[in-house]
């Protein structure tokens, strides 16, 4: 209505040449969904030739390519949205210019062909990782994938073992915090040995175990004296993986940092991307990655892919739209990024008070003031073993400490020196994720739980106080609806 434009609310159409119309008839399709998979509204309306404005999230940037045949803007920046509106509204020319091209790019990107050639390339890939033969990688040799399956104890996809070129190594540091994990230790440092990269600094720091783990850990460090080193805390005491992490980490002498927790592992190729990328970007401050969940059981496979289906970005993200992704449910595994120290100049280290969602307080810290990138996203680096007694476990109610962790990560920005842009961006997806977690438990009648969010978002951001949206579902939730 500012902006003058005219709306009109279409109905139903029944068949395709009908929406076609309809798509035709328009001048810009607007896609303002936060939400996307696939995005075939925004597909259908590029087939029809009509450009597509929308927010840069799920598939959109897949189908959308900015200045061809459409625009993006940051997910959730609705002024954004709105600039670019009243932009293309002034610019005639542009929209003609992107309506030539968008038909062609669309057929040229999403033909049978182009989809059979992807496929190819899918499958050519996994064939040849399945047979022990490794596929072309930059500065690689191929790697022994039947002495990597040994070392991790499950079939693992084969990966380029040596660096080669004139440079000199980076010396990188994995952190494994350990309590308890005397079965699984050895498999978490020895599939980091088997990645082959050097120079290589193992820290593992006991965290007051009361089984074995101590003993096993000693026993790798006398194996691998010029790798593993352990640590405790003083008098032996338990304190936490978060002290745990904080204390390898001051402990720890590489220039690039990664971390493992003791009872998951990593695949061969681990460092390959993160090297590549961090070694000729030095603007890049850390690379993430996917990590892939492995579970023991059919009843922990249900029990954890019920409520925690995603780990890591399949896609990749923007740097500058990072944060918000983190902030609204996104993030990847602890082991599945790699970092350059400096960064923790900027960042601090992890928050020892909390006790879930730690690791994602930091990561949230990260994407606030460094550049972080995405890495090879084909295929995981890690493998996140899930147990019935992790330390963590899926559940509705885990939406509590995370949004604790948000407002943390809010008391934090204000006195970081972060540019307003950014803490707007951060208190706008806070709020995002607040709204979801309260319409779902809304939806499920987990009335405690649901005011439970509601009091907690309202302490983290308290502008949801005068937001028509949250005020709305507070009503519904008292109303009993």
């Amino acid at each position: 209505a500012t902006l003058n434009t005219p709306s009109t609310v279409v109905p139903f159409r029944h068949t395709q040449s009908e929406m076609a119309e309809c798509y035709q008839a328009a001048d810009l399709t607007i896609v303002p969904s936060e939400y996307e998979t696939f995005g075939r509204v925004a597909a259908e309306s590029l087939f029809c030739g009509t450009p597509v404005l929308a927010f840069a999230t799920g598939g959109l940037p897949d189908i959308v390519t900015e200045g061809i045949c459409g625009r993006l803007v940051s997910t959730g920046d609705t002024d954004a949205m709105a600039a670019a509106i009243a932009d293309l509204k002034r610019s005639p020319q542009q929209l003609h210019e992107m309506r030539e091209g968008c038909v062609a790019d669309v057929r040229d990107r999403f033909s049978t062909e182009h989809i059979a050639n992807e496929y190819i390339r899918v499958y050519e890939r996994v064939i040849a990782e399945r047979s022990g033969r490794a596929l072309p990688v930059p500065g690689g040799l191929a790697h022994d994938a039947s002495r990597a399956a040994a070392v991790a104890g499950v079939p693992v996809a084969a990966g380029p073992a040596g660096r080669s070129g004139s440079r000199i190594p980076t010396p990188l540091s994995c952190i494994i915090p350990a309590w308890n994990c005397e079965p699984w230790l050895a498999r978490a440092v020895e599939s980091v040995i088997a990645a082959e990269y050097s120079p290589l600094d193992i820290v593992i720091v006991d965290d007051g175990s009361t089984d074995g783990t101590l003993a096993v850990a000693r026993k790798l460090s006398e194996q691998y004296p010029n790798v593993v080193r352990v640590l405790q805390h003083p008098c032996g005491v338990n304190r936490g993986v978060s002290a745990s992490r904080n204390l390898g980490l001051k402990e720890s002498t590489g220039e690039w940092i990664s971390f493992l927790d003791a009872d998951d592992y990593v695949y061969p190729h681990r460092f390959d991307s993160a090297v590549d990328i961090l070694s000729s970007q030095p603007d890049v401050d850390g690379v993430h990655q996917l990590a892939e969940m492995v579970f023991p059981t059919e009843e922990v496979s249900e029990r954890w892919w019920k409520n925690s289906p995603y780990f890591g970005f399949s896609t990749p993200v923007d740097p500058y739209d990072l944060l918000t992704h983190l902030l609204i449910g996104k993030c990847w595994a602890t082991s599945a990024i790699v970092f350059r120290r400096r960064l923790l100049d900027r960042t601090g280290l992890f928050h020892e008070q909390l006790k879930v969602a730690e690791d994602c307080h930091l990561w949230f810290r990260m994407a606030a003031v460094g550049r972080i990138v995405s890495g090879d996203l084909t295929r995981p680096v890690s493998a996140y073993w899930r147990r019935l007694d992790s330390a963590y476990q899926p559940s509705p109610t885990q939406r509590l400490p995370m949004i604790r962790s948000m407002a943390s990560f809010l008391n934090w920005l204000r006195g970081a020196g972060v540019d307003a842009a950014v803490r707007k961006k951060a208190r706008q997806a806070v709020s995002q994720y607040v709204m979801n977690g309260l319409v779902n438990a809304r939806f499920d009648k987990q009335r405690r739980l649901a005011w439970s969010i509601a009091w907690q978002g309202l302490c983290s951001v308290p502008s949801l106080s005068v937001d028509p949206a949250f005020c709305g579902q507070v009503a519904r939730l008292a109303a009993g609806r």
